[in-house]
């Protein structure tokens, strides 16, 4: 019966009658979801990288899409861009049905697998959204056996950097309603690959090890190993999970004949260390590093058919018929790794994981009217104990081995978690510190990885430890039996039984009475600046600006929250990060053009793409500066009511504006930072007359910028401020756009003699006339018609001839061929981090690369072949 029978209109009993005849209906596709869990250790369909790229298989099973994060330019929210089917994929696999695909640690390879066994791996090298092949399936010969169970890339040697910390052990403790940080670098976990080369390691169903690894040319090879069993029955595998451990890979397999094994893999290499010059110094030539595989078994686990009480689930669920427990299968197997010894905090051993799931359409009716679990979570914890001989034995071993004691490993079983909806993922979100747990009605239940306790409610709000922890929770908003987790855990990605792709977003329950939400993300805003941490003095160390790799990230996402929609001006901390991206991109341009202006390749001809950009970004830096000189001058005037009025002075200084924020900060003021002079050079010619028929000139700029830092230096120096003190008001200039009373003196000496200065030599009214709107920071009715007329590309600072944008914020491509030189540049007021088609042309796109690696907003490329979207990425 699909549909429930209604006996109160077949007897006409007006009370209801319910005769249990009602069942909720399975989610569409589960039934071939268990299957495949059953069946297959390796099934996962989607996969998020840390770089942004969400990837997934298509519905028919033959190709992979991949797609990324878009910031709407009709109201600002985000969401996911379009499909780009990897249609390589599909002719390198030969047809076959791709069955699993993962991501390597740093989130820029990509492992794809069929069912037959063929591994490929793509690498992101350019663009977010197009991914290149870096190993073909064509070197895997197809055998009997080879379909693989488990897989697993290996770490590479690099610590993780502080944004990328595992929150769980760094705690945000609370203290005097100040929240402290603790941060530490995350060491990885080997082994490593001495070229620090890809290598992944993949177990097939035959238990074979196959090492598959990259040679420094680039070039893939593989070693291949077995895994001793006691027993030829054990030897067909139908899941198997890994993981890294000081000492060595831990394995554990589950076979056909129910049995979980657990082994310990060790992969030496030889040379263990590789350095290309050394070795060609050392033998003349260049012997690239052999990996070997060995491999111990330990431990068989027969687990059974009886699942034992979990305290919190009673004593009703304690014993379930041998029939009913029969029926349960196998459908996950995951190994969870203890603490690390480098916290702090007391490591603990790793555990084996296995979810138990029940056929769909094949439980058993219970006598006593109960339901069974759909899903039984059984654990073990792996722990070393002594071996303990005979006294005899143990002094002669104790003589050969120097009183050091042997030790085994023995698995200790633990309460088994009883779930009444089908576990569909087990996943490992916020790096690692929580384990979340998906169930077929899209629900996600969150674990601590450490004790297994559910972080279902936040226990202390004074520490922090996850995301999870605090609250947030992902709501039942999208079906879908296969998902994934962004990195931080903040948002997944469902895929339901037609491949359809929806993104979710973890919220927060927030109460009535709170602070107001733009609050919220004012102190959001200062607690990242803080937590990095991010100084904000920058006339300290002036090359954090420029090399730091996180503060266009912050910047970036101060943007992003002040951005409501296209035709919307930013608000005013959102203009100011966004100028000061845009400043740090030229400067970053400027530097690499200045050198290779210097001494430049004779062999290869100037990029025309690199100097058009040059070109551009100096047209908006000379516009720029020269609009904030044209509105500080009107502000001067505007001060002169109050210039001698020290109390109304402050409070009127004290509200921000834009110039003056921009102005106000302890930027250092050097002459190599605008060396535009013309070296003779052909290509430099329309960039020095572009800069001659500027109506400011350059000593102008030095004279404003010295005296400006100089008054900034003096307000410092007369408050007592020391380089430790002036972080506070700096960073407050930055993230709340307000003027701090330290700094109040400096807006003093700028209307009272900076501006003064320069203003004779200067022509105000050819300033005053210039057509600014296309800067994209104005509010003027002027910049508005620019937000809804045209387009630009945001890193060229030029036009995008062809495309328009109308009212409802989308994009046009009016097939405009007219290629004349268009004056008109200007901006769009949004991140955009993408490549037009007809923008680049062949071996541009590797030298811009080399350039900028990233968007100025710090996210990555997206290439996009049709008409122009809004598209960005925030780290996380």
């Amino acid at each position: 019966m699909e549909e429930s029978l209604d006996v109160d209109d077949l007897f006409g009993d007006p009370n209801s009658l319910d005769l249990g005849l009602t069942a909720s209906q399975p989610a569409k596709g589960l039934a071939q979801r268990l299957d495949e869990m059953r069946l297959w250790g390796c099934c996962k369909k989607i996969a998020w990288s840390k770089l942004g790229c969400i990837a997934y298989i298509s519905q028919d099973g033959l190709q992979v899409m991949v797609r990324h994060l878009v910031c709407k330019p009709a109201d600002g929210k985000w969401t996911l861009g379009d499909e780009h089917p990897q249609s390589q994929i599909a002719q390198l696999h030969v047809g076959q049905q791709l069955a699993h695909l993962c991501w390597n640690e740093m989130g820029n390879d990509l492992a794809v697998l069929d069912v037959s066994g063929r591994i490929s791996v793509f690498s992101i090298s350019t663009t977010l959204n197009n991914i290149a092949v870096n190993r073909q399936p064509m070197l895997d010969q197809p055998e009997d056996g080879a379909q693989v169970v488990g897989m697993m890339w290996m770490n590479a040697n690099r610590a993780v950097r502080p944004l990328c910390l595992d929150p769980g052990r760094l705690f945000f403790a609370k203290l005097n309603e100040r929240w402290n940080y603790s941060p530490f670098r995350r060491k990885p976990i080997g082994p490593f690959h001495p070229a620090n080369k890809a290598a992944l390691i993949a177990i097939t169903r035959v238990g074979v090890v196959r090492l598959l690894y990259q040679n420094p040319d680039n070039r893939w090879t593989e070693i291949s190993a077995e895994l001793k069993t006691t027993n030829h029955s054990d030897r067909v595998l139908t899941h198997a999970a890994l993981l890294p451990s000081p000492n060595g890979v831990i394995v554990a397999t589950h076979s056909l004949s129910e049995k979980i094994s657990l082994y310990r893999m060790q992969i030496t290499w030889n040379p263990a260390q590789w350095d290309q010059a050394q070795q060609r110094q050392a033998s003349g030539a260049l012997n690239f590093p052999v990996p070997t595989i060995r491999t111990n078994h330990y431990k068989t686990e027969i687990p059974g058919r009886m699942f034992s009480s979990n305290k919190d689930q009673g004593d009703d669920l304690e014993n379930l018929t041998t029939t009913q427990s029969s029926l349960y299968q196998l459908t996950g197997l995951e190994l969870v790794s203890g603490n690390s010894d480098n916290t702090g905090i007391a490591p603990s051993a790793p555990w084996i994981l296995a979810i138990y799931s029940s056929p769909l359409h094949g439980a058993v009716h219970n006598p006593q009217n109960q339901e069974p679990p759909s899903s039984v979570m059984v654990r073990w914890q792996l722990e070393s104990s002594a071996l303990n001989l005979h006294p005899v034995f143990e002094e002669l071993i104790a003589k050969k081995t120097n009183g050091q004691h042997k030790t085994k490993l023995e698995l200790r079983r633990l309460e088994d978690i009883y779930f009444a909806k089908y576990v569909v993922s087990i996943d490992y979100v916020e790096f690692g510190n929580v384990l979340a747990i998906t169930h077929d009605d899209s629900s996600v239940s969150l674990f601590d990885p450490k004790t297994m306790s559910t972080l279902s409610e936040a226990h202390d709000v004074n520490t922090v430890t996850s995301m999870a922890q605090a609250g947030f929770r992902f709501p039942l908003d999208a079906p879908g039996l296969n998902v994934c987790f962004s990195p931080n855990g903040s948002l997944a990605v469902n895929l339901d039984a037609e491949s359809q792709a929806q993104l979710r977003f973890a919220e927060y329950p927030f109460e009535s009475g709170n602070d107001s939400h733009d609050n919220a993300r004012n102190v959001f805003i200062n607690e990242v600046y803080r937590a990095l941490p991010i100084n904000c003095n920058f006339s300290i160390e002036q090359d954090k600006s420029m090399q730091h790799p996180y503060i266009p990230r912050c910047l970036s996402m101060q943007a992003a929250l002040g951005f409501q929609n296209y035709f919307t001006p930013r608000s005013l901390p959102s203009s100011v990060s966004w100028s000061i991206l845009h400043l740090r991109h030229a400067s970053l341009l400027f530097a690499f053009f200045f050198q290779y202006s210097k001494a430049p390749k004779e062999s290869e001809s100037p990029d025309r793409d690199f100097l058009r950009m040059v070109q551009g970004n100096t047209k908006w830096a000379l516009d720029f500066t020269q609009y904030i000189l044209d509105d500080l001058f009107a502000l001067a005037k505007e001060f002169e009511s109050v210039i001698d009025d020290q109390e109304a002075f402050s409070q009127k200084g004290s509200k921000s504006q834009i110039n003056i924020i921009v102005a106000s900060h302890s930027s250092p003021s050097d002459s190599t930072s605008y060396p535009f002079s013309g070296d003779g050079r052909t290509y430099s010619r329309e960039l020095c007359a572009l800069i001659d028929k500027a109506p400011v000139r350059f000593p102008l700029y030095e004279k404003f910028l010295s005296g400006l830092e100089l008054a900034v230096k003096q307000a410092y120096q007369g408050a007592g401020f020391g380089d430790n003190e002036r972080r506070t008001p700096e960073k407050d200039l930055l993230v709340n756009s307000r003027i701090p009373a330290v700094l109040i003196p400096v807006v003093n000496t700028l209307f009272k003699q900076t501006i003064p200065a320069i203003q004779s030599e200067i022509d105000q009214m050819t300033i005053y006339f210039i057509d600014y709107s296309w800067l994209g920071v104005c509010n003027d009715r002027r910049t508005e018609y620019y937000r809804r007329s045209r387009q630009v590309d945001v890193l060229k600072k030029i036009r995008l001839r062809g495309f328009s944008v109308n009212n409802n914020s989308t994009v046009n491509n009016n097939n405009n061929n007219n290629n004349s030189k268009d004056e008109n540049q200007v901006i769009e007021p949004y991140m955009t981090s993408q490549l037009l088609s007809n923008e680049v042309t062949p071996g541009s796109l590797s030298r811009r690369r080399c350039i900028i690696r990233n968007c100025l907003c710090g996210g990555m490329w997206t290439f996009e072949t049709g008409p122009p979207v809004a598209t960005s990425r925030l780290d996380g």
